[in-house]
């Protein structure tokens, strides 16, 4: 840029070989390729870049698949220059965390294998832990990004200091599945609560407390949203006896008329139609679990719209708690 305040009508792709060269070395013309996919990218595509936040229709999972190769071929080329490593693993920083941030299981947006999304995780904190950086986003801090995206709770300060991210890093698959099985149940008197961290696509856990006591809650909105599903997984070690009942604490949206849900245990509706609670207010109801239908290992836990949000801010299910109760 100085050179051409001095001279304008220097022809410019020479300066960022120029520039390439002294700063990545090496892996220069690996970051030239990188750096012209990207610009191309923003030159075709409507993309928007704010200050004050991330923009997560600019790394979509196309971009962040060939983003990805490329710099992995770069570090490849600078493996043997430490600085023009570091630099390179920089860049490759950012690709990762818009590429976790805008897609992960539990926003329900997961677009490769689960084995990818944690063998990717895992590289994101390693160069983030290699590099001291202690937040990824502004205002929320680095352990409960990481519990948003993935079920991951650092307790130790800094978080890349505590032993689940070396395991994490060691053991990606290992370690994420570990985890997430904390947050999916806890055993209460009867039977198990099916904590709302450890469901996937809906919106939150958030506190919400609009015309009703606040309380943390998750859910969903209309089939034409980012949000129309959610579900968990029961782990059972073994098959209770009889019927059993899914105990559920929510409200319907504060709009009139009540929205339409389909609620399917292992694929059996249990409630298709109107949804039964309350509006401006938390209710609770019960859902008969037929004898037989739960079984040992996994059991998935459904919840769908079955209609489209009419307003941004109608059309919505919300859920606080949800137990399966057994005899």
């Amino acid at each position: 840029q100085s050179h051409l305040l001095w001279k304008p009508d220097t022809p410019v792709a020479p300066l960022i070989d120029e520039f390439m060269e002294a700063y990545y070395g090496p892996a220069a013309p690996k970051v030239r390729a990188y750096f012209d996919f990207m610009h191309r990218e923003v030159d075709e595509r409507p993309i928007h870049q704010m200050c004050e936040g991330p923009s997560p229709h600019f790394v979509t999972a196309a971009y962040a698949e060939t983003a990805l190769k490329l710099l992995s071929e770069a570090e490849e080329a600078a493996r043997d220059n430490r600085v023009a490593l570091y630099r390179v693993r920089a860049e490759k920083l950012c690709v990762l965390f818009g590429d976790l941030n805008a897609r992960n299981p539990f926003n329900g947006r997961l677009e490769v294998g689960e084995e990818v999304f944690a063998a990717r995780l895992a590289e994101f904190v390693r160069i983030a832990r290699a590099m001291r950086i202690g937040q990824f986003v502004r205002r929320l801090p680095a352990d409960e990004w990481l519990q948003r995206v993935a079920r991951i709770k650092p307790e130790r300060k800094p978080w890349y200091l505590d032993p689940v991210i070396e395991r994490l890093a060691a053991d990606p698959e290992g370690t994420l599945a570990a985890e997430q099985r904390r947050y999916l149940q806890t055993a209460i008197p009867g039977g198990w609560r099916l904590e709302l961290e450890g469901f996937r696509g809906a919106r939150g856990p958030e506190e919400y407390g609009y015309l009703c006591p606040p309380r943390r809650a998750i859910w969903i909105y209309g089939t034409n949203t980012e949000h129309p599903r959610m579900w968990t997984v029961l782990h059972l070690k073994a098959v209770p006896d009889g019927a059993a009942q899914l105990v559920l604490t929510g409200q319907d949206d504060d709009k009139p008329g009540a929205v339409r849900v389909r609620i399917t245990l292992n694929g059996r509706v249990l409630l298709e139609g109107a949804n039964p609670f309350r509006e401006r207010g938390w209710s609770t109801e019960r859902l008969a679990i037929p004898a037989g239908l739960l079984k040992q290992g996994e059991n998935e836990l459904r919840f769908e719209t079955v209609g489209e949000s009419p307003a941004p801010d109608a059309g919505w299910f919300m859920l606080a708690d949800c137990q399966v109760l057994v005899p």
